[in-house]
């Protein structure tokens, strides 16, 4: 019993997560904002189903902003039912289990002006002016969490 509760209280007893998911509750879609994109992702499935083995787990290298504006860290993705690329040359799609962190809520204008950094930065030669001057007209006209999200799917498409 004491061996038990040692365990549990030096972390030697916890174990990998066996299946994919969140470990604090998200309110969706939310908005994954990385250094050079934008992702919008509509729910848990979407959010922990990665499109191909060959991508990785990509997870961490984003912020998360849900809809309600909390702003969430990776701290660990463990990848759930990963099989080698070698057997399909990386392009069947796995999924993981995301260790969360929880920032503090963020204004909506700071939202918006770190999402307009992220999708703009790819720059000119990979958007255009065109591209720039829409994402800054639909990221910054976004008047809520949930119209920045929307903004985020296409930010450098005409609505």
């Amino acid at each position: 019993m004491l061996a038990a509760i040692l365990s549990l209280l030096t972390g030697c007893g916890s174990r990998s997560p066996d299946k994919p998911g969140v470990s604090l509750p998200l309110r969706y879609p939310v908005l994954l904002i990385g250094e050079r994109d934008v992702i919008v992702k509509a729910d848990e499935a979407a959010l922990v189903t990665t499109t191909g083995a060959s991508g990785g787990v990509y997870h961490p290298a984003y912020q998360f902003v849900d809809s309600d504006g909390a702003v969430y860290e990776v701290v660990k993705a463990t990848a759930i039912g990963k099989q080698p690329s070698w057997r399909d040359l990386g392009t069947s799609s796995f999924q993981v289990y995301l260790r969360l962190k929880a920032r503090q809520k963020i204004p909506l204008k700071e939202a918006k002006a770190r999402a307009l950094a992220a999708a703009i930065r790819p720059g000119l030669e990979a958007i255009g002016e065109e591209g720039v001057e829409i994402a800054k007209a639909k990221i910054g006209g976004a008047t809520s969490f949930a119209e920045l999200i929307e903004a985020c799917r296409s930010p450098w498409r005409r609505p």
